[in-house]
């Protein structure tokens, strides 16, 4: 019987939100909760998950795939130390592979889709480069990470506009009318408020309404998974309200809060004894933060909710509780 791989790219409009680490948590909590994961390092050019999974730099990986065109993408997976999750290193051992052929690209993306667990936990890089934005659209949702600091956000909404506005651009290039538009979303700057994708929208509706339903198709569909990293204290959730307004009204986008995970003085230590806190620390905030995110990602990553914001809000509620009644000095 085929298994349905579910591909989860998770990204992050800036780094230093905890992208690679949040990764790397994630599929370690997945096959803790018995599902069969595979972690793939694709933030070419800075590729370093296995310093997380302490792991050498001496495996060969994706860049080592794209150059020898020997074998499968499959037969680069590494056995880790966590029972059920293997590894597919990046390019560490292959210099220049940040920016791929367009035929390397394609042939990537095959072989990624092939790849056959029950999760597919895929590291993208930072920023809004073309190669990221596709990696990113690899699978129908996908995960962000921000942190609840305005830069932060305000990266985030940038990394999002450039998504929609790539994905767009893609389903309607091939349409006549639409060329001299895509011109001039094109030279529009990422930040630029002056073209909102609802004005896009209204324009593609006056020149083909083809082009307009593609395009409505990409923005009615497409819900990104945000979790909060590096939180000091559950009100700051709060500032996903006025996120949430700037992406409608900017980008005609819904989101949905998926997760927050609180800061934890633990993180850095294991990052520096290359070790994942979900082994070595099993009971510190950030690795029960982890586990509940694994959780929520097996219960509903494939279901919507008009109420996220409502029941992330109860659901960290919940988990400071927990923590508290547990845990009394570990919070």
């Amino acid at each position: 019987m085929e298994t349905k791989t579910t591909l989860i790219p998770v990204g992050g409009g800036k780094g230093g939100v905890g992208k690679s680490l949040t990764a790397a948590n994630l599929a370690a909590a997945l096959a803790g909760l018995g599902k069969r994961t595979i972690l793939l390092d694709l933030d070419l050019g800075g590729s370093n998950l296995y310093s997380y999974l302490g792991l050498p730099n001496s495996n060969p990986g994706i860049g080592d795939y794209l150059m020898t065109k020997e074998g499968t993408l499959a037969d680069y997976q590494v056995d880790t130390a966590y029972p059920g999750l293997s590894y597919i290193p990046g390019d560490g051992r292959t210099p220049f592979m940040a920016n791929l052929s367009y035929a390397h690209k394609i042939k990537l993306a095959r072989e990624i889709r092939r790849l056959e667990a029950d999760y597919l936990i895929v590291d993208i890089g930072a920023g809004t480069s073309f190669n990221t934005i596709d990696y990113f659209s690899l699978a129908p949702l996908g995960m962000l990470l921000t942190t609840p600091d305005t830069p932060s956000l305000m990266n985030m909404l940038a990394f999002l506009k450039s998504f929609l506005l790539r994905n767009i651009i893609a389903r309607i290039k091939h349409i006549p009318q639409t060329e001299k538009l895509i011109r001039t979303i094109q030279r529009q700057t990422v930040s630029s408020a002056l073209l909102t994708v609802d004005m896009i929208r209204k324009r593609l509706q006056e020149i083909s309404p083809l082009a307009a339903r593609e395009a409505d198709l990409i923005i009615q569909t497409y819900r990104p998974r945000v979790v909060f990293n590096l939180a000091d204290e559950a009100e700051d959730i709060l500032v996903a309200r006025p996120v949430e307004s700037a992406a409608l009204k900017q980008l005609s986008l819904r989101i949905d809060w998926f997760g927050l995970l609180f800061h934890d003085s633990q993180v850095r230590r294991s990052v520096r004894q290359r070790k994942l806190l979900l082994r070595d620390q099993q009971d510190c905030l950030y690795a029960e933060g982890i586990r509940q995110l694994a959780q929520q990602v097996i219960d509903s990553w494939d279901r919507q909710s008009e109420m996220s914001f409502e029941l992330l809000q109860a659901s960290t509620h919940s988990f400071i509780q927990r923590r508290r009644s547990t845990q009394p000095t570990g919070f």
